[in-house]
């Protein structure tokens, strides 16, 4: 909710360049979709393996489970800030924001 509120803002200053929120921004969205995706399916088969668990095994995976489930978070914004991935996907979204907006304005600068 807090990133949804904050996108006009990010997308603003990626357009004037002051303050510019917009990687931050960029970086924290992408980190929460793809971890919610995978904390959702982790979720899911850690009630399957506890349900159907017949053996020990079963309830230490799942144990093994839910302590990446509480650490992936940290670890995929890690993984974001200090490669060059979320710097990629920034640049990619700024590219495409940006000549959205250049397409707008020439088609109401035309008269289009």
């Amino acid at each position: 909710m807090y990133l949804l509120v904050l996108s006009p803002a990010a997308s603003i200053t990626m357009v004037n360049g002051e303050m510019n929120i917009f990687p931050a921004w960029w970086r924290e969205a992408c980190s929460v979709v793809f971890m919610q995706a995978f904390q959702v399916t982790g979720l899911w088969l850690i009630f399957n393996m506890i349900a159907a668990g017949n053996e020990l095994g079963d309830y230490i995976k799942a144990c093994g489970l839910i302590f990446v489930l509480l650490k992936g978070p940290g670890w995929l914004r890690q993984f974001i800030y200090s490669t060059g991935a979320g710097r990629g996907m920034v640049n990619a979204a700024g590219g495409v924001g940006k000549f959205a907006m250049y397409k707008m304005m020439t088609k109401k600068a035309l008269g289009g």
